[in-house]
């Protein structure tokens, strides 16, 4: 009977811990990034969920940006708001910079009059602003590649012309990599 109960019991934790899983998603969206959706009340318990969930999906992925996610909850009372600020920083000590992204006029209103301080924390209005953020920074950084890229084909056509190069540089060796 003793070891029914034991097995009854065992059975119930993996339960607890696949439904707390599920409860908090971690999804990784782009490489080293990572999406937290959050739906409904955070309630301290919670807030701890979503806190272990995240950090160990960091290190586990290596991740070095964080969206939560926070279109799906109706509002935040002070010790949210602080769990919430709690969880960016800790993120922030693992090296991944977090966003908060979905704030509707309302978890607004409620921020600003309970003095929640989000400083240095990005906030974008939608996960779409967001990653249109993102897609034009990945445009941009392809754009500074390409053109570096024209820049070091340049300067290796005028290393061939040997005489002229070392006029200007001093050296047959370009030393720009």
């Amino acid at each position: 009977q003793q070891l029914g109960v034991a097995t009854d019991i065992a059975v119930l934790r993996a339960q607890s811990e696949m439904i707390d899983q599920m409860a908090v998603p971690v999804l990784q969206v782009w490489d080293r990034t990572l999406l937290v959706p959050l739906v409904g009340a955070m309630t301290p318990r919670r807030a701890a969920l979503v806190q272990g969930q995240l950090l160990r999906s960091i290190t586990r992925v290596g991740a070095i940006r964080v969206l939560l996610d926070i279109t799906g909850v109706p509002t935040l009372d002070e010790r949210s708001a602080a769990d919430l600020a709690r969880a960016v920083q800790a993120a922030r000590l693992l090296g991944a910079r977090a966003a908060l992204v979905g704030i509707h006029p309302e978890l607004a209103r409620t921020l600003v009059a309970l003095g929640s301080s989000f400083a240095g924390v990005t906030i974008h209005a939608t996960l779409q602003d967001s990653a249109g953020q993102r897609l034009e920074l990945v445009r941009r950084k392809k754009r500074k590649d390409a053109l570096l890229g024209n820049l070091r084909t340049d300067i290796g056509e005028v290393a061939l012309d040997e005489p002229r190069f070392t006029r200007y540089f001093g050296s047959t060796t370009p030393d720009l990599y």
